[in-house]
């Protein structure tokens, strides 16, 4: 960490040398040059992003990695001229955890590393625990009375994998001029104002949400059986293809392990040890059993389980505006900093969190002037389900619900908010969400930005990540479009998203691009256009 120190007290000296004395005037174009230049000319976009993945690595929201990395965060917003500070939001019910120690092998009938890792909140082993491998079938109609008394001691599998089929040929794909045009056609049928937006749960079909409680019944009851009957744990194929893990099952792990919200008072878990493995592995073992081999597994896990403290954290920096006729209303920009714990959390979504703090940096060291306050946000418990961002919301500008809006005199004041997570791709365009009034402003500020192939104004929406709490209370709030590249069907949530990941000229180029679309949002003339909501 004092490298990393080091580095960044080089770059905050670097800033003080790069930022210029303003002309009396300066006009737009003058601005968005100087934005160019520094970005491109004096980027620390990677360097930042390497700090984040490789120091911090994973960023389980409120782990101790994470709260390492939102101080760093803070530190160096603060080096970069800006104020910041972590700002607590709650209530918040996931306890604090961190994988310390981890080892996985099958024992016999012939000695083999499994590959395989703990399940986020999972509790630990009682030191280096070895047992038999028994197949439990959650989904038998007899439920589990015919497992009593046959689990004591044993690794438990209660998911079979499904078949793994020959992967496509995957590439690094990149939006075509023709996939632009066709993203600004509005869906059909258009989407009505008063439909519920992507993450909202209203949107959820009925069914689906039938088949979730009853699937979470029987987790919760397998997990009270392997508890009661003294197994060493569950062992479940982690969903994955080619080599890839993820950190959830699809099935059982999540539900066993969510009764862990919250842990008993001493910080134990009252669930059993969950460990994810390759379904090739999981699959070897039942394969094995089912033959009446005799499999037996190790394993150790030692995982910190702290109760939570009743609160998260987001961090916020912003540099204050110059104009005191508009230096109230704030220009928003922000990524979530939280990640899952495979990988590093590099495509998600550590580059793009290193984008908004090289943007900020940018818009400092530049000297363009800046009429509006610009405020950026990290996030935490995105992965979660928006909790960050939807408290910073419910706090800052109200709540919506079937009594009514209830807002705060702050809900005026915010002139825009971007959001980026989509991968790492180059930002091509803003999805509208339902806001067709703010296309005319967006167009125009995205005309100057043409040559870093930023065109699309689409009518469409999409969701799924931060930017949808601001839009569902009709606030204007935008995810920017990115190109693909290979975030879907490579890296998201996988064991391979790292630093290797990361394209340096996408991230260099995003910095440009969030960087003058800040500062035109922070001088234009009037704010954005609100998307009407029913009362």
């Amino acid at each position: 960490m004092s490298r990393c120190r080091s580095a960044f007290a080089a770059c905050s000296a670097a800033l003080s040398l790069v930022a210029r004395p303003l002309p009396a005037q300066l006009s737009t174009s003058e601005a968005l040059a100087r934005i160019q230049v520094e970005g491109r000319e004096h980027s620390h976009v990677m360097e930042m992003a390497r700090t984040i993945t490789d120091y911090f690595g994973p960023r389980l929201t409120n782990s101790p990695e994470f709260e390492r990395a939102a101080t760093w965060a803070v530190q160096t917003a603060r080096e970069f001229g800006a104020t910041a500070d972590v700002e607590p939001w709650g209530p918040m019910e996931w306890p604090q955890w961190s994988n310390e120690r981890f080892s996985l092998r099958m024992d016999a009938p012939a000695s083999l590393p499994l590959t395989g890792f703990p399940a986020a909140w999972s509790a630990s082993t009682a030191g280096r625990r070895t047992g038999d491998v028994v197949f439990v079938d959650v989904m038998h109609p007899d439920g589990f009375a015919r497992y009593r008394g046959a689990l004591r001691g044993k690794w438990v599998v209660a998911i079979r994998p499904g078949p793994i089929l020959p992967a496509p040929e995957r590439k690094a794909a990149r939006l075509s001029a023709e996939q632009l045009i066709d993203l600004e056609k509005p869906l059909v049928p258009q989407v009505n104002p008063a439909t519920p937006l992507p993450g909202d749960a209203r949107a959820v079909p009925s069914d689906t949400i039938t088949w979730a409680a009853s699937h979470r019944a029987r987790c919760a009851g397998l997990s009270r059986l392997l508890m009661d009957e003294g197994a060493l744990g569950l062992l479940a194929p982690a969903i994955g293809h080619d080599g890839l893990l993820t950190p959830y099952d699809g099935m059982c792990a999540m539900g066993v392990r969510a009764s862990v919200i919250p842990p008993l008072s001493d910080g134990r878990s009252p669930t059993p040890p969950v460990i994810l493995l390759a379904p090739e592995a999981v699959g070897r073992l039942l394969r094995l059993t089912e033959d009446g081999v005799r499999v037996r597994v190790e394993a150790e896990m030692v995982n910190r389980i702290v109760p939570s403290k009743g609160t998260a954290s987001n961090v916020i920096a912003e540099l204050r505006g110059s104009d005191a006729s508009v230096r109230d209303e704030v220009v928003m920009f922000g990524a979530h900093l939280d990640s899952w714990h495979v990988g590093t959390g590099a495509t998600d979504n550590g580059g793009n969190a290193a984008v908004m703090l090289e943007a900020l940096r940018i818009l400092r060291a530049s000297g363009v002037p800046l009429r509006r306050t610009v405020r950026l946000a990290l996030w935490s418990g995105e992965e979660q389900g928006l909790l960050g961002s939807t408290a910073y919301v419910r706090q800052h500008f109200g709540t919506s619900d079937e009594r009514g809006r209830h807002l705060t005199p702050e809900y005026d004041r915010l002139a825009v908010y971007f959001n980026l997570d989509n991968g790492v791709g180059s930002i091509r365009g803003v999805y509208l969400q339902g806001n067709a009034a703010a296309a005319p402003m967006l167009s125009a500020w995205m005309t100057p930005l043409h040559d870093l192939g930023v065109t699309a104004v689409s009518a469409r929406s999409t969701g799924g990540t931060d930017h949808v709490p601001f839009a569902a209370l009709g606030l204007p709030a935008f995810q920017l479009i990115q190109d693909p590249l290979e975030y879907t069907a490579t890296t998201w949530h996988t064991s391979q998203d790292t630093f290797e990941r990361l394209p340096v000229a996408d991230l260099t180029r995003n910095a440009v691009t969030i960087a003058s679309l800040v500062y035109q949002a922070a001088n234009a003339e009037h704010v954005l256009p609100r998307r009407s909501l029913p009362q």
